[in-house]
C-alpha cells in the first residue's frame, strides 16, 4: 500500500471531463492506496466518493481564482510536508504544477487544445500554458498522456521526447450507462420535453471548440422527412461564446428541432443517451472523448469527427466525418439513420470497444510507473 498526495484542484464544475477524471481515478486508487486529497471547501460537498483509505484536506476557497491558484500550487512543495508520501500525483496537469517535485510525480495530461482551436483561451490561459506549463513538466519525473494524440501533441508543441510520455488511456464505468429503472425514463423524458428518437450531442455549449454551429448547418441539410422524426438534441451547460450558438439555433428554419436542455444531470444521462437515435460527435479537439463511450454503452451508434482523440478512441465502432465540413457531417448521420444494418453494426462494435477502456487499468498503468521510476532510480 502506496501513499500518495493528489491534487483535486482542477475540479471547475460537477459534470466536466477532468471532475469526473479525478473522482474515478481516486476511487479506484483508494482501494489498495491511502491518498491525500486536496480539495477547496466548497467542491468538498461534490466529492462522493467514500473510503477508510481517503483523507480529504480542506483548502480555502480564496484560492480557487486561477492565478492564486496557480501560484499556490507552484509553491505548494516549500510549505507542505511532502516526504511522508511514497509520490504525488497531479491529475489536472493541464492546469496545476509545482515549481519543483520533492517525491516522485505523475502528471496526467489531457489535452492541448490551446494549440489546436483558435480562441480556446484567453491570453493569460495562453500564457501559462504555451510558456511555463512546458517548463514545468520538464522536471516532471513522469508524463502521462490520456491518448496518442496528447502525446503526439506534447512532444510536437512541448518537445518532450514521446518515450518520456507514458499513454495512459482513461478507464470508463460502463455499469453507470445501463437503465436499471426503465420505468422512471418516461418521467425523465417529460422533465426534459423530449421524446425518443433524437439526434444527440452531449457537450458544453462553447463556441468554437465543440462546433455546435457546424452541426446545426449539417443537420439543416439533412432531408425534411428525416428531421421531422430526428430533431437534434445538443444537452449541456452554457459556456465560452455559447450566444453565438443559440442565437444561430433561433434564426434557423429548423430552430423548432434545435433542442437545447441545458445541463443533465448524471443520473439523467443513461435516459438521454437510451433514448437517441444517434450520437454525433463534432468537436474540433478532444483530449479523450468519453460520451463516445457512453454512446456505446447505451447502444447508440455514433458517428463523431476525425480531428483529434476521437477516431484513436471509437476504434472500428464509429463513422467519421470531417469537423469543418456540413455536407460530411450530414452524409455521416444520414448514412446511419437510413441504414439498418450498418446502425445495428455499429452498436455490436461499440459494445466490444467500451469493454477495452477500465479505471482499474488506468490505476494499475499509475502505479507500475512509479514502480517502474523507483526501479530504474534505485
Amino acid at each position: 500500500m502506496y501513499k500518495i498526495l493528489c491534487s483535486g484542484m482542477g475540479f471547475y464544475n460537477e459534470g466536466s471531463g477532468v471532475f469526473e477524471y479525478i473522482r474515478d481515478t481516486v476511487e479506484n486508487l483508494c482501494r489498495h492506496h491511502r491518498v491525500d486529497l486536496l480539495l477547496l471547501s466548497r467542491d468538498i460537498p461534490l466529492f462522493k466518493v467514500k473510503s477508510a483509505n481517503l483523507k480529504i484536506i480542506p483548502v480555502p476557497d480564496k484560492l480557487g481564482k486561477p492565478w492564486l491558484n496557480w501560484l499556490w500550487h507552484l509553491f505548494l512543495p516549500f510549505n507542505m510536508e511532502m516526504n511522508s508520501y511514497d509520490f504525488i500525483f497531479l491529475p489536472a496537469g493541464n492546469r496545476r504544477l509545482f515549481w519543483s517535485y520533492p517525491r516522485p510525480t505523475i502528471v496526467t495530461i489531457h489535452d492541448l487544445a490551446q494549440f489546436h482551436v483558435r480562441g480556446e483561451r484567453r491570453w493569460l490561459k495562453n500564457f501559462l500554458l504555451r510558456r511555463l506549463v512546458p517548463h514545468l513538466l520538464k522536471k516532471v519525473q513522469v508524463i502521462m498522456a490520456i491518448s496518442e494524440s496528447t502525446r503526439n501533441d506534447l512532444s510536437r508543441f512541448y518537445g518532450i521526447p514521446p518515450e518520456r510520455i507514458t499513454v495512459n488511456y482513461n478507464g470508463f464505468d460502463s455499469a453507470r450507462y445501463y437503465s436499471d429503472s426503465g420505468k422512471d425514463e418516461p418521467d425523465i423524458l417529460n422533465k426534459l420535453k423530449l421524446s425518443p428518437g433524437y439526434i444527440l450531442y452531449v457537450a458544453r455549449i462553447e463556441h468554437p471548440v465543440k462546433n455546435h454551429i457546424t452541426l446545426l448547418k449539417a443537420y439543416e441539410q439533412l432531408p425534411d422527412w428525416l428531421k421531422k422524426s430526428h430533431p437534434l438534441v445538443c444537452a449541456g451547460s452554457l459556456w465560452h461564446n455559447w450566444e453565438k450558438v443559440v442565437n444561430y439555433a433561433e434564426n434557423s428554419l429548423d430552430r423548432e428541432r434545435l433542442i437545447f436542455p441545458g445541463f443533465v444531470p448524471d443520473d439523467w444521462l443513461p435516459c438521454l443517451y437510451h433514448n437517441a437515435s444517434l450520437y454525433v460527435f463534432p468537436s474540433l479537439y478532444e483530449g479523450f472523448g468519453f460520451p463516445l463511450l457512453e454512446a456505446m454503452s447505451c447502444g447508440i451508434p455514433a458517428v463523431c469527427s476525425n480531428r483529434s482523440s476521437l477516431p484513436e478512441i471509437g476504434g472500428n465502432a464509429v463513422i467519421t466525418f470531417d469537423p469543418e465540413s456540413p455536407e460530411s457531417i450530414k452524409n455521416a448521420m444520414q448514412s446511419v439513420l437510413t441504414d439498418p444494418v450498418l446502425k445495428n453494426n455499429l452498436i455490436s462494435k461499440g459494445y466490444s470497444r467500451k469493454e477495452e477502456f477500465s479505471w482499474q487499468k488506468h490505476v494499475d498503468n499509475i502505479i507500475g510507473a512509479y514502480e517502474r521510476h523507483i526501479k530504474d532510480h534505485s
